[in-house]
């Protein structure tokens, strides 16, 4: 069967990117889309049995290189399809960004001779880089523009491709001792570089000095984010952390809404503590063990809260504190769940720029979709690309919650990986509020199969290491692992 090309243009070039198209394939057939969001639809259900061939001018640069990270991050099931794209520029920092988003052939001329069949004949010695070179081009460039292409300092050191990275299958008690090392945060780096900071420039900074220090596998960080209240965020941050816990792992939960956060009613804590003392004994910006230990809230096997606060007044001050306990608890945790504030402060600023993976949760409501789009372009400016950004329309058949809501919803926020919750209902309002969470994650219904299918989608693309089958009903729950205990086990008491 002959090779099938989507084409879609965002700008003058349709017909320089037809004739790329017949230059490697002179039997293909192609198809020519105006809408980028059909084509990444087609490109995710056909998968790598079709090809992608992407134009536009310098002008059109972002347009495009969205449409190749959709095309490339959402083909869940198969490899994602093959993207050629066409610039027309010779501006190698925004050829590196096209290789860095996906594209595995890139063909960038000069803009004067793009369009005409006579002056591509004559084109020979122009750019033509493929994927062979892909790896010098980087190179050179990154060197020169590290503004435009950063590290991925989320993926860690000394792993890649399909290799599973260990943090999830090491000993507990191999990580009984944090190390010593100096933390990193946004609020050190902004004391040193004066009172007016480029976020993006502080976040990838942090980022970079964060690798540096801090080596090694750690626990992803699931941020949780709403543009409008009462989404039901901070009930599916408490329903996946229970998932994970169930499934075996160690999930470390923190209610960024350091205000008015209500995560420890949800999972049924009975002694509520704040993160007032999180820096009761810290020393040259680093958090004290015993101050960590403190404020943590046990909730069961496998899961322990952090925060919000017992005066909410002084939330603004908190942002660097906050940072630096998810910097802790990345290396002894195997996943941490954030709840956040629909206000965006500090706080939740440093979060969301760190996060490995952001859901961007809405529900019923007329603006709903705007809302998520306002989300969306606010974590996008923090350094947060859409392929690690997943919609998640939570109450689906709930009143004011039909298909069509759903929809406008997703179209708001635009993002290739999306997801659905079912409206519970009385079941799920009943259970949490007589503290049984683990009974609803663990339940038949629609919201605790949606709950477990998202959370098991999200730990795997994350690199976690579970067993799916534990997340639902055991016949014997109590006897499947030990309580939850922290990694440095001292006892009331004790001293070293």
């Amino acid at each position: 069967m002959d090779v099938m090309w989507l084409i879609w243009d965002g700008g003058g070039a349709a017909a320089r990117v037809r004739e790329e198209v017949r230059l490697r394939c002179p039997d293909a057939r192609i198809v020519c889309i105006d809408d980028a969001d059909v084509l990444v639809e087609l490109a995710h259900g056909l998968g790598d049995g079709v090809r992608i061939a992407l134009g536009a001018s310098p002008g059109n640069a972002s347009d495009l290189l969205h449409v190749i990270r959709a095309v490339r991050g959402g083909s869940a099931g198969h490899a994602a399809p093959a993207v050629l794209a066409c610039i027309d520029g010779m501006d190698a920092g925004l050829v590196s960004e096209l290789f860095d988003a996906g594209a595995q052939e890139v063909i960038a001329t000069d803009a004067s001779l793009a369009g005409s069949a006579d002056a591509h004949g004559q084109d020979a010695e122009a750019a033509h880089m493929d994927i062979g070179t892909e790896v010098a081009t980087r190179g050179t460039v990154a060197s020169e523009r590290d503004d435009l292409v950063p590290d991925d300092p989320f993926v860690p050191m000394g792993y890649g491709g399909d290799e599973v990275p260990p943090w999830s299958t090491e000993t507990w008690d191999a990580l009984d001792e944090p190390d010593g090392d100096a933390v990193a945060c946004i609020g050190d780096v902004a004391e040193q570089t004066g009172d007016i900071v480029d976020l993006g420039d502080v976040v990838r900074r942090v980022r970079e000095r964060e690798v540096a220090d801090h080596g090694g596998p750690r626990a992803p960080v699931i941020a949780v984010v709403s543009g409008q209240g009462g989404a039901g965020k901070t009930t599916l941050v408490a329903a996946m952390a229970a998932c994970a816990a169930r499934a075996g792992l160690r999930a470390a939960v923190i209610d960024v809404d350091l205000m008015f956060g209500d995560l420890p009613s949800v999972l049924g804590v009975d002694a509520f503590r704040g993160l007032e003392g999180i820096e009761t004994h810290a020393m040259d910006g680093e958090l004290a063990e015993e101050d960590i230990e403190s404020c943590a809230m046990r909730v069961g096997p496998g899961l322990t809260l952090w925060g919000p606060l017992i005066e909410p007044e002084r939330a603004e001050l908190y942002g660097a504190p906050v940072e630096r306990l998810i910097i802790v608890l990345r290396k002894v945790a195997d996943v941490i769940f954030i709840d956040t504030s629909t206000h965006w402060g500090d706080a939740v600023a440093a979060v969301v720029a760190l996060c490995d993976r952001c859901l961007v949760v809405g529900s019923a409501g007329a603006n709903a979709g705007a809302s998520a789009t306002r989300v969306v372009g606010l974590a996008t400016r923090l350094g947060v690309p859409a392929t690690r950004m997943t919609s998640v329309f939570n109450r689906l058949g709930s009143p004011g919650c039909a298909e069509e809501d759903a929809l406008r919803f997703e179209m708001g926020a635009s993002l290739a990986s999306r997801a659905r919750i079912s409206f519970g209902g009385e079941e799920v309002a009943g259970l949490i509020g007589f503290g049984r969470l683990d009974s609803l994650v663990a339940g038949e219904g629609p919201f605790s199969h949606d709950v477990r299918d998202l959370t098991a989608r999200v730990l795997t693309e994350l690199g976690c290491s579970f067993d799916e089958r534990l997340m639902g009903p055991a016949p014997d729950d109590h006897e499947r692992r030990p309580r939850f205990r922290l990694p440095w086990r001292r006892k009331a008491g004790e001293h070293r």
